[in-house]
């Protein structure tokens, strides 16, 4: 199980959440109706998923990075 953070639907916010919580993008794959950012935050790495009909939420690459994607929801009001 590893933890996952809803924060909200749009390809814009999922950019704006990059930049706004000072994520380091490390690679993008881009879909027809799916996005996928592997991410870094201070040495952890993270996943930011966006769905047409999902809408975008984070998640923790490796189970250690857990509290990690938590404490960015917490912090950002996700």
């Amino acid at each position: 199980d590893i933890d996952v953070v809803v924060v909200g639907s749009g390809i814009v916010l999922a950019e704006a959440l990059v930049e706004g919580w000072e994520l380091i993008p490390l690679e993008r794959e881009w879909g027809a109706d799916r996005h996928s950012w592997l991410l870094e935050f201070e040495g952890s790495r993270l996943r930011l998923e966006y769905e047409q009909h999902s809408g975008c939420w984070l998640e923790a690459t490796h189970p250690d990075d857990r509290e990690v994607v938590l404490w960015l929801g917490r912090q950002h009001g996700a």
